[in-house]
């Protein structure tokens, strides 16, 4: 029997774009120097938060119709209502073609009686091709190199989400442009959401450029 979603309101915002503040500017080069404006780095930045947590939050919520569950990969939604690890593999298309590709454990605590869990999920998100729209029309296509590391925590408590929702993400990628700019890129950035504030903090670096972005769910 599936287990209801507990996490109704779980999923995190759509991490607006523009909500995302970058430091920084074009001519500042260092180990991790690219011809990728702050715009793009920005918008790299989100998009990769958005889809590790849309994948998260999708597996303790019920599968969303744009991700597919590997065969002979088990539904957190079905598992027995202990201390249980869940091993996953589930992919996403990504806006303008590839896609994102997400494998890992997910070690799942459930207290069915109280409508209370919690959960640590380990993961490598590869991309294959994964392109997104940049500024003025440039498509950016990402491909692992060879992959970024996601982790994730996450509570709740009563049917509703507890305390600091959160997921960090680090690794190296690279990325090639329509209009002819390639690289390598390196990420480290951490996000998190409080659910009592409503407030989502993204911070870290993404392709040399620093992340330092707070926004209110709504605003």
């Amino acid at each position: 029997m599936r287990t209801p979603s507990l996490l109704p309101s779980l999923l995190l915002p759509g991490l607006l774009l523009s909500g995302v503040a970058l430091s920084g500017c074009e001519s500042s080069l260092g180990p991790d120097a690219s011809p990728l404006s702050v715009e793009d780095a920005r918008l790299l930045a989100s998009e990769f938060d958005a889809i590790g947590n849309s994948v998260i939050d999708g597996m303790l919520g019920g599968f969303a119709p744009s991700f597919s569950l590997d065969a002979g990969a088990d539904s957190l939604a079905s598992v027995a209502s202990e201390p249980v690890t869940v091993t996953f593999t589930r992919t996403q298309s990504c806006p303008k073609g590839g896609q994102v590709t997400v494998a890992g454990t997910t070690i799942r605590d459930v207290n069915r009686e109280t409508r209370s869990m919690a959960t640590e999920t380990s993961a490598t998100k590869t991309h294959a091709s994964c392109a997104v729209e940049g500024r003025n029309g440039v498509t950016i296509t990402t491909n692992g190199n060879p992959n970024i590391a996601l982790t994730a925590t996450r509570k709740v408590v009563s049917g509703q989400p507890s305390g600091l929702q959160t997921s960090s993400q680090k690794g190296s990628f690279t990325y090639s442009t329509s209009d002819g700019r390639s690289g390598t890129c390196t990420i480290d950035i951490t996000s998190t959401f409080d659910p009592a504030t409503k407030t989502h903090t993204i911070k870290g670096t993404n392709c040399g450029r620093t992340v330092d972005s707070t926004r209110t769910r709504g605003s």
